[in-house]
Parts: C-alpha cells; structure tokens; sequence
C-alpha cells in the first residue's frame, strides 16, 4: 500500500521499495490539495513491478526525514534495491528544490532517474512515463513524477544469498566476484544502474577500490560500452584500451570468469576500433574472440564469440574474399551448436537468464546459416536475410563502400610513388 505524506513544502511522497526496474506506474487520480489527501485514505498511486516487490512502505512524516533508525525504508533494500519515491507538487519551483531531495536520502541511495509522464494522470488513465537525468532541471514540472533510486551496491552491508543454482558454476556469483551485489547494480543489464552517467561513477569507483580482477574487467567493460555510444576522441578510447588490454589474456591460469570478462573485452574493443575506422585493427581483434574459449565460462558467452565471426566475415564479404566468408560464417553457425549442445548437460530448471540469452545464440547461428545459403546462391540474396529477419545487406554495403575507398587510396599512393620514382 503506497502512503501519502503531506511533506514540508507541501508536497505528496509515496515510497516504495522493489528490487527490479521492470516498473510501470498507474496514477488514479490526482489530490486537489494536500487536506483531501489527510482525509481520504485512498490509494492514489498504484505500481505494479515484476518479478519481485518487497511491497509498500508506510512510514510517518518524521521517519523519512530522519537521519538514523531502522524505520527508514531503504534498511530493508538489499544492496541495488531501488527506492522509488512518488511525489505530486503544485509547482515546479518544490521539486527543483534540491535541498528537499538530499535531505530525504541517505548517502548510500543514490537518485538514478526521474519519471515524468507525457500527459496529466487526471485526464489519461494510464499515461506514457518518460526517463530524464535528474540532473537535468528542464523537466522538474508541477504534478506527478517519480525518483527512482539505488542502494549503492559498494557501500552496502547485505549478505547475497547462495546461489540457487549450484549445479550451473556460472551463476555462482559469490565466488567469481569480491562484490557480488556489482552483478546487479553494474552487470546485468536487466537490474543495473539506469543512469549512464551514475553508472559511469560507479564503474570508476570499483576500478579504484577493487583488488580483483573479474569485478575490475567488469567495470572495464561497462566504461568500454559507454564510451562506445559517445563521441570522445580516439587518444581517450585508445588510453581506455590500454588500461584493460591485460585483462583481455586468456591463458592456463585463467579462471572461468576471467574468460568471460576477456572475451567480452575483446569484442568491445573491437567494436571500438571499428567505429573509430581502425579497420585491420578490429579485423584481429575480432579473431582473437570468436577464436576464445567461451565454453570454459559459459554457453550463452557464445553471443559475442558468434558476432564476432559475423563482423569478420562481413570483413571478407566486403573485401570480395567468398571464401573467407564461407569459413567464418560456418564458423559461427558450429559454435551455436556447440553452446546448444553444452547446455544440454544440464538438467532443467534453469536460471531465468539462460535460455533467453540462449536464444540469441540460436538466433546468431541461423543468421549465419541463413548467409551460408545465400552465398551457395551465388550472391547475397535480399529475401534470405529479410526472412532471417536480419539486415546485414546494409552493413555488407557500407563495409564494400569502405573497403573501396580504401583501395583507391592505396591506388592513389602507388600512382603518386610511381610518378615520383619516374620523375
């Protein structure tokens, strides 16, 4: 049940604990003044999370306000539990108060995002909930909105639970990481950290204070991502790069989950080398993941070992080498195989993740298969990759009109050396 306060500056606060973003907020109604909600007991937000919600919190005015005591909500949040505070003002000068947000959280819950819906809750049942930065004061707006917050995953105090899978080593969290709680606070896309920017400090934060290699690759990885949908100059890439280039060795000391975090780097790397035209670059780092062993980790890291031999085979598609896209193509439909197949020795149920990632391994290697006919066909047939559901025409093309490019550059050096060696 969510509660209603009447805060300091008047304004409406519902709190509500779960431990998943998966939220979709319902506003039935909207208070006309904070009297009517003193004297209705009424339920004015509704939230449904899945899977998990730890349920509602009610709390007095003094409570949430206070500095110390097991009556705050967030003692019962888990390390990367989420505090989601509902609030209504009558203008937007009580929400950007900021003064008024700080002294409701603690230090160790962290403000990630801000809900604001597109239309009034009074005249839309259920409206469309829009994510901005806090930081950002341009959609601090009179009405509803809701504050979503974490509890910091590096100063929390919670015990993981074991896992309860034992049978499968890879969901065995506590042992591959110092700090288990980074695999829902940083990790899993599904759980992490919604706001790039808090994500980002929280990745710089545990390269600093870590001393163990699969939580530092981890945030290594993270940075590496988020640096990959930005437009910051190669010098800042490459450094980032060399920063993480030990941890992407694979060798007879290395640990299962060591093998996760190198081959993951390799192909962000890649990645980065690609969209920053280092193409020979990303050509080698490519092969040196598709050719990892991701089995000694997991099944479904097979999702970035078979991308990678698509990127290169799209290479060889471009460059006019048919054979070499043939190998690497039948390539990655082998190691789809080789990831069903290892999963079979397991016996079901699975842990939730594993068959949806699964999936895209088997969706990865028809892609693959679908290709393998298409050049059987003599040529890249637009139907076949419409029916894999998969444009890769378009990258096949952008990588020819490079790979052109590149060749009358080249022509162009070796008629200007020839010239000069004449003259």
């Amino acid at each position: 049940m969510a509660g209603h306060y009447a805060t300091t500056d008047d304004s409406i606060l519902s709190v509500m604990l779960c431990e998943t973003t998966s939220l979709h907020l319902i506003f039935q109604d909207e208070p006309s003044s904070t009297d009517f909600v003193q004297q209705h007991a009424m339920i004015y937000v509704a939230a449904i999370v899945i899977p998990e919600v730890l349920g509602y919190v009610s709390i007095s005015q003094s409570s949430i306000f206070e500095r110390d005591g097991s009556s705050r909500p967030e003692s019962r949040l888990n390390p990367g539990g989420r505090l989601v505070l509902g609030t209504f003002a009558t203008s937007r000068q009580q929400i950007q108060n900021t003064a008024w947000l700080s002294s409701v959280l603690p230090g160790f819950m962290t403000p990630e995002a801000l809900y604001v819906p597109n239309e009034s809750p009074r005249v839309v049942r259920e409206p469309i909930w829009v994510r901005y930065d806090l930081n950002d004061h341009r959609y601090w707006t009179e009405g509803w909105q809701a504050i979503v917050t974490m509890r910091s995953a590096t100063k929390g105090d919670g015990k993981l639970q074991v896992s309860a899978f034992p049978e499968f080593p890879f969901d065995d969290f506590i042992r591959q990481y110092d700090n288990p709680w980074l695999m829902r606070a940083m990790i899993s896309v599904q759980s992490r950290m919604m706001s790039a920017r808090r994500l980002g400090e929280l990745a710089d934060e545990v390269i600093v204070q870590s001393n163990r290699n699969s939580d530092i690759a981890a945030a290594f990885c993270v940075k590496a991502y988020l640096i990959l949908g930005q437009h910051g100059p190669w010098l800042t890439v490459n450094a980032l790069i060399d920063s993480f280039a030990p941890r992407m060795v694979v060798d007879s000391q290395s640990t299962d989950v060591d093998i996760r975090w190198a081959v993951s780097l390799l192909y962000v790397k890649a990645l980065l080398e690609q969209k920053y035209g280092h193409r020979d670059k990303a050509r080698r780092t490519f092969e040196e993941c598709a050719r990892s062993p991701f089995l000694r980790f997991a099944p479904m890291l097979a999702t970035k070992t078979i991308s990678a031999c698509q990127q290169i085979a799209l290479t060889a598609l471009a460059d006019e080498d048919r054979d070499g896209a043939v190998e690497w193509f039948t390539r990655g439909v082998e190691q789809s195989l080789a990831a069903i197949h290892d999963l079979l020795r397991f016996v079901p149920p699975f842990p939730l993740y594993v068959l949806p990632e699964i999936s895209q391994v088997i969706g990865l290697g028809a892609q693959c298969n679908g290709a393998l006919i298409a050049l059987r066909q003599k040529g890249i047939s637009p139907m076949i990759w419409d029916l894999m559901k998969c444009d890769i025409s378009s990258q096949v093309q952008g990588e020819r009109l490079t790979s052109w490019a590149l060749r009358q550059q080249l022509q162009l050096v070796v008629k200007s050396k020839t010239q000069v060696a004449d003259a």
